[in-house]
């Protein structure tokens, strides 16, 4: 079993609790749809800071952080394991009308029902994980919902899949799932085959102001990981980040 069948596996076990525990008709009444607010933010001439967190558990370190955003990122990042901090730090961020996106391996619609039910306005798929069938219906489901659809690549067959659907925005994984490498080189590459009218996110290995800079005329948005960094001057740090970065037009 490779690196990636059995962190699919894993999350379609980890799904499968879930929806023993919660069922989605106990709570599917309550969702409101989104207004599409991740791709609103993220699309401007320079390029956009989505800050990335993956195990942040403090609600104060995370109150610190969102002081920081509201004036330096266009977006954030949370994955599910960090559900209870989602709806806090979504009532926050809404007030600067700050984004969030849910990523997760999405294996089942059940996660895409408790991703906006958390108060997400965008969501990821990889076309890795899922099949056509799936995938194409999980986007129409996420667009009945009015969230944003974030699609993972990391190879020329990714693209080509990503480019038959009708989302718009792409996040290039710098990481192979198979070795878990990461090389900057695969969003230069895979994003010369993506055409203009796509948003292009570039993910994983991004953190100097060296790394944006070798990127620069290939994305709109870069993921920033800002777990460990509340102990720096957070507003010093993403201004040395994108310290000389150039628009994009």
């Amino acid at each position: 079993m490779s690196i990636l069948d059995q962190i699919i596996l894993e999350k379609q076990n980890e799904v499968a609790e879930k929806k023993a525990q919660e069922p989605l008709k106990s709570f599917i009444q309550e969702i409101l749809p989104a207004e599409h607010l991740f791709i609103q933010s993220i699309k401007n001439p320079n390029i956009s800071l989505i800050a990335e967190h993956k195990v942040i558990t403090d609600v104060e370190k995370a109150k610190k952080y969102i002081d920081t955003y509201k004036n330096r990122a266009q977006a954030v990042s949370m994955t599910s394991d960090m559900s209870f901090l989602i709806t806090l730090m979504k009532k926050e961020l809404e007030i600067q009308n700050i984004p969030v996106l849910y990523q997760d391996i999405i294996v089942d619609e059940y996660q895409i029902y408790e991703a906006r039910r958390l108060g997400a306005d965008a969501m990821t798929l990889s076309t890795k994980v899922l099949d056509q069938f799936k995938f194409e219906n999980y986007v129409d489901l996420a667009n009945a919902l009015a969230m944003d659809v974030v699609i993972e690549v990391t190879d020329e067959d990714d693209v080509k899949k990503a480019l038959d659907c009708s989302t718009k925005i792409i996040s290039i994984n710098n990481r192979n799932p198979e070795t878990l490498e990461v090389d900057l080189g695969t969003t230069i590459e895979l994003a010369n085959k993506i055409p203009g009218d796509r948003l292009i996110l570039s993910t994983n290995g991004i953190k100097t102001n060296t790394d944006i800079f070798k990127l620069l005329g290939s994305i709109d948005a870069v993921f920033v990981n800002m777990d460990g960094k509340e102990h720096l001057d957070l507003d010093k740090h993403i201004e040395d980040l994108f310290c000389g970065i150039p628009s994009n037009v």
